[in-house]
């Protein structure tokens, strides 16, 4: 997948969720929130994803861009691997805040 291997443009609600073992081309392994995307996100496991290297891949895990608000509650997060410039399990780069 180009952008979040394992779930991109999501908004809503995402709640008890298993996001394990997905590669992202470009942004995010796991969820990829952009587009003005809003979601929260419950109760979730997000570990084990992968997202490319060179001056891309942000977050393995999540990648938030251009994002109005995402919300996580209660998730797990771990083990997650960003091959990019920044190589965090998150990356928050792009929020308006």
């Amino acid at each position: 997948e180009y952008r979040g291997g394992g779930m991109t443009r999501c908004g809503g609600v995402i709640i008890g969720n298993i996001i394990t073992g997905n590669y992202g081309g470009y942004g995010a392994g796991g969820i990829c929130c952009d587009r003005n995307a809003s979601p929260t996100i419950i109760n979730c496991l997000i570990a084990g994803n992968v997202t490319c290297g060179g001056n891309y891949g942000h977050g393995g895990g999540i990648f938030v861009d251009g994002s109005d608000q995402v919300t996580i509650i209660n998730c797990t997060i771990t083990g997650n691997e960003a091959r990019g410039i920044n190589g965090q399990e998150f990356d928050f780069e792009y929020v308006k805040v």
